[in-house]
């Protein structure tokens, strides 16, 4: 009898051990996921901005363009 409660005992323990060490897992995923999130987000920041720039620079380009052509 308590043989099989100490096999029932450490048979919970390895479920356990198996619990917490996939949930460490997933919670180093999830952090590492985070971080890619926020970096893809920065970039397409910083690409919205440039593009924005370039945009109000052509548009000035072609508009003087367009005096030029007029004189």
């Amino acid at each position: 009898m308590l043989a099989e409660e100490k096999s029932i005992s450490a048979r919970y323990a390895e479920e356990r051990d198996r619990a917490e060490a996939e949930a460490r897992e997933k919670e180093t995923r999830v952090l590492a996921l985070a971080r890619e999130l926020e970096t893809l987000t920065d970039l397409k920041d910083e690409l919205d901005r440039t593009n924005k720039l370039l945009r109000a620079e052509m548009e000035d380009l072609v508009s003087s363009k367009d005096d030029v052509g007029k004189s």
